[in-house]
């Protein structure tokens, strides 16, 4: 299951079945940062942490940290002055999702499964030694689709006045 909602504003992905639920949910600040790359990929020109902020809702002062992140992490570029603005640095088809989770919450290292802890024995529940390689799949199957998942997809995905939008949602697994 790989769903969307208010454009970015949650992506979860997991598996369901009944009672049982365990997924991974994007950080606000990989969520924000997605959804300011999106943006800046769909725009010729630079545009300020202040304008981006006002159109899609974030709060400026921590947009503004998520962006020098991005620029350490050379996705975005920036240039001061009246012309300046945030710009991204590469193509958006060179940029992918997973790049962007990677760079700003250093990929999902607390996706939910056990943890494997104890000095008398490597596994000392035997489920958890068991459901090991279950999770490590999950996580594996979540990189690999995350991967293919672009700026550029997302960006055909929604358009910048959809992001007002909350009521909309998107699969992006028909794709892939």
């Amino acid at each position: 299951m790989l769903t969307q909602s208010s454009f970015l504003g949650t992506l979860e992905i997991g598996l369901k079945k009944s009672d049982f639920y365990c997924g991974m949910r994007v950080s606000h600040k990989t969520s924000y940062g997605l959804r300011a790359l999106v943006r800046l990929s769909q725009s010729k020109e630079g545009i300020s942490a202040h304008l981006l902020a006002e159109e899609e809702c974030l709060p400026e002062d921590y947009l503004e940290k998520i962006l020098q992140s991005l620029k350490r992490s050379g996705f975005v570029t920036s240039q001061k002055g009246v012309r300046g603005g945030y710009t991204l640095s590469r193509k958006p088809e060179a940029i992918s999702s997973w790049d962007v989770i990677e760079a700003l919450d250093g990929g999902f290292h607390s996706a939910a499964r056990p943890s494997f802890s104890g000095t008398l024995a490597p596994c000392p529940i035997l489920t958890h030694c068991t459901t090991k390689t279950v999770w490590q799949q999950v996580e594996a199957s979540m990189k690999n689709t995350l991967s293919k998942i672009t700026l550029a997809d997302l960006g055909k995905t929604f358009t910048p006045d959809e992001n007002k939008d909350a009521g909309r949602s998107r699969n992006l697994t028909q794709k892939f």
